[in-house]
């Protein structure tokens, strides 16, 4: 990684700027796409975090708040916010199946 390299040439632990680019420099394309689509699955779903129960909107915004600050900082290291994010897709998970299994409690009733 960036911040690997940097230590043996200059001796110091540094980043190389943001999220995205400490992403592409560490993991590749392969990577990127593996953690931005985290959020890309989060916004797809917005309804289930926004219409849903309070802690889906409070997911929802912290989820939102760290995509903004991507340019600024490198989430993928800070362990609150990994687990935010891995909380917000275990809600998404959550939702789903209850959105499920409620359109086959409704199905199953009017047979």
């Amino acid at each position: 990684s960036f911040a690997y390299e940097n230590n043996i040439a200059n001796g110091r632990n540094v980043f190389s700027h943001d999220t995205f680019l400490e992403v592409l420099s560490c993991y590749g394309i392969v990577g990127f796409v593996l953690y931005f689509s985290v959020y890309w699955k989060i916004f797809v779903n917005a309804k289930l975090f926004i219409y849903g129960k309070k802690v889906g909107l409070f997911l929802f915004s912290m989820s939102l708040v760290i995509f903004l600050m991507e340019s600024f900082s490198i989430s993928f290291l800070s362990t609150y916010q990994v687990a935010i994010l891995a909380t917000s897709l275990n809600y998404l998970t959550e939702e789903k199946k209850n959105e499920k299994n409620s359109k086959i409690d409704i199905n199953s009733n009017t047979k």
